[in-house]
Formats: C-alpha cells, sequence, structure tokens
C-alpha cells in the first residue's frame, strides 16, 4: 500500500510539472511586462526559423510565408482594398508586383524598392512594403506601447492565451512611436488624434509560439493565424529582368489645379 502510494504521488507530480512546463508555467490572471512577453515570443519564432502566417481584416486576405534569423525573407499575397497584392523580401530588397504598367519601366512587371534609396518615394514604398511583412509579429500593430501588462487569461492544452489592453492615450503613443520609426513625422503628430482604445488577444502554443493573434481598436479587427513552424519554406527573388524600378506616372498637363481653380490652358 505505501508503494502505491508514493507512487501516485511521484505520477501526479509528474503531471504537475509536466503541465507547468507546457504552459511556461503560466496560470489565469498572471501578469507579464509586454516587452518582455514580445521579446520570449520573437525568440522562439526564430527558434523555430520559419513559419506561415494568414491575415484578415476589413477588406483584407493575405497568405505569407517566412524565415527568421540570420537569412531573413518574406512572401506575402492576397488582396486588400479589391486589389492584388504580391510582396517579396529577399536579401533586405523588397519586391512588390507592379499593379500597373504604368509605375514601371516597360516589360518590367516587378519595382525594386530600397529603404536606403535616395528617392522618397521609393523609401516610403519599402517602409510600406516592411509594415505588410512586420504582420509576422503578433505584437506589431502596438509596437511602442510602453510599460504595459499583458495577463493571462487562459491556459488550456500545453496553450497560453495572453491580453493586452490600451488605453487611448497608450495607443497614440504606440502610434507616434510607430510613425516616427517610419520617418513619418505628419503621422506622429497626429497619433493622440487617431488613436482609440485597443485590445491584442494572443494564444501561444507550449514553445512560445504564437498560434492567433487579434488585435481590435474602435470598429476595426486585424485576425492573424500561425503555423507551419520550422517548416521548409522557400522565398526567391523575382527573375532579374523582369524587376523594374518604381516610376511615377505624369499627371495630364491643363487638368484642375488645387482647390478646384482651374489649371493652364492648353
Amino acid at each position: 500500500m505505501k508503494r502505491t502510494t508514493t507512487a501516485t504521488i511521484i505520477g501526479a507530480a509528474t503531471a504537475i510539472a509536466l503541465a507547468a512546463c507546457g504552459s511556461g508555467g503560466a496560470s489565469e490572471g498572471d501578469t507579464v511586462k509586454l516587452n518582455s512577453l514580445s521579446k520570449d515570443v520573437n525568440s522562439a519564432m526564430e527558434d523555430a526559423g520559419s513559419g506561415t502566417m494568414k491575415v484578415k481584416s476589413t477588406g483584407v486576405q493575405l497568405d505569407g510565408d517566412f524565415e527568421l534569423g540570420k537569412k531573413e525573407a518574406a512572401s506575402i499575397s492576397g488582396k486588400t482594398g479589391g486589389q492584388d497584392l504580391d510582396i517579396r523580401l529577399v536579401d533586405g530588397t523588397h519586391y512588390l508586383k507592379a499593379p500597373s504598367p504604368q509605375v514601371t519601366q516597360k516589360g518590367k512587371s516587378w519595382i525594386k524598392a530600397d529603404p536606403e534609396a535616395k528617392n522618397p518615394q521609393e523609401q516610403q514604398m519599402a517602409t510600406s512594403m516592411q509594415a505588410m511583412v512586420d504582420l509576422r509579429d503578433p505584437f506589431a500593430s502596438i509596437k511602442g506601447a510602453g510599460d504595459v501588462d499583458a495577463e493571462v487569461t487562459k491556459v488550456e492544452d500545453g496553450k497560453v492565451t495572453y491580453e493586452v489592453k490600451l488605453s487611448k492615450k497608450q495607443m497614440g503613443k504606440a502610434l507616434e512611436h510607430q510613425a516616427k520609426e517610419a520617418g513619418n513625422e505628419q503621422g506622429a503628430a497626429m497619433a493622440a488624434q487617431q488613436a482609440q482604445k485597443t485590445t491584442t488577444t494572443l494564444v501561444v502554443d507550449e514553445d512560445q509560439r504564437p498560434v492567433k493573434a487579434t488585435t481590435k481598436s474602435g470598429q476595426a479587427s486585424l485576425d492573424i493565424t500561425y503555423s507551419g513552424w520550422g517548416d521548409d519554406v522557400s522565398v526567391k527573388a523575382p527573375p532579374k529582368d523582369k524587376v523594374g524600378t518604381l516610376k511615377i506616372p505624369k499627371q495630364p498637363s491643363g487638368g484642375a489645379a488645387p482647390g478646384g481653380g482651374s489649371g493652364s490652358s492648353n
């Protein structure tokens, strides 16, 4: 009888220890600093080396593959605002499938954009594409919120659910930070006016890798689901002979001037 009791106690202790390891030792009601959680999650993603994601929001439906670590690459495609979108990031260079022939050279179907380019339009385009790539980070939309907490709201089957609630002021701080990082001083100045109360919910697996992230701000909602951690991902740059640079279409002369006035006559 004594042996059975001892074995039962050991077995129960082992089960509890395994459960704690699977959930990172988290319990409902626990809190952790957002910056610390973000660091742990991103580290777990880098350890996996690769993954896939599906992004859904109003008018947006995208699929993405990405590689992390020393060799960073990403491929994102789908629809946004009713238009097709195809983005690649390879060796630090961004590529966009040209939305129309008028925005690049004849015979080219892709546009190359370097964030360090001297052309401000090219810089802005590369920054916008990087923002799409950054969606792989479940906390990208609230990055820069500052010293805020993430609360554990659920622990089940090795998965842990965290919730981050931001006030309008905290979200304004996040938007200002993101705008400044993108070099958008006007956006940074208007951040406080644009901000709304925001809640981000993140589910991570037993290895701290994202499973699903949902961010709700006002009436807007962004849902990202993750899978394929550690799977083989192959992201290649478009064929060189199909890659051009950004070309700004010329505006027709004699058009209406800003403010409703007439332009120069033909």
